[in-house]
């Protein structure tokens, strides 16, 4: 945590977050959904989730870790389009339309092997800071 707390006094970053701020990612709510039975696909935690983690893998060299393997794959990224697509922003959906998809045993479990295996990573990572 002291490699941490200096990251963050040289970029001027507060140590602690203001009491009013909004976390920018839930893992525990991550972790709940991969533990949980069959939960309802929540498109914008899931798919911000799985774009941290990636980003994390890379960051470590972490090549092999499976939410960067499934994303290079065709038919993860297809389970990954249909995240992104389910966000349902503005910017690139029609107005007054939206897209919610329907999720197969197999994308779910896309989805919850990726998850599962970013967030090992992401333990293994702050372990080690």
């Amino acid at each position: 945590m002291p490699k941490l707390g200096a990251g963050c006094l040289i970029g001027g970053w507060p140590r602690q977050p203001s009491p009013t701020a909004q976390p920018l990612q839930n893992f525990d709510r991550v972790q709940a959904w991969v533990t949980a039975r069959r939960p309802r696909v929540d498109a914008p935690l899931l798919l911000n989730a799985w774009n941290f983690l990636l980003d994390v893998a890379l960051s470590v060299g972490a090549e092999d870790n499976l939410v960067v393997v499934r994303y290079r794959e065709a038919t993860a990224g297809d389970v990954y389009d249909k995240l992104f697509w389910g966000n349902n922003l503005p910017s690139v959906r029609a107005l007054g339309q939206t897209y919610r998809p329907r999720w197969s045993p197999a994308e779910r479990q896309i989805l919850h092997d990726v998850l599962t295996d970013g967030l090992k990573l992401l333990a293994r990572v702050l372990r080690a800071v």
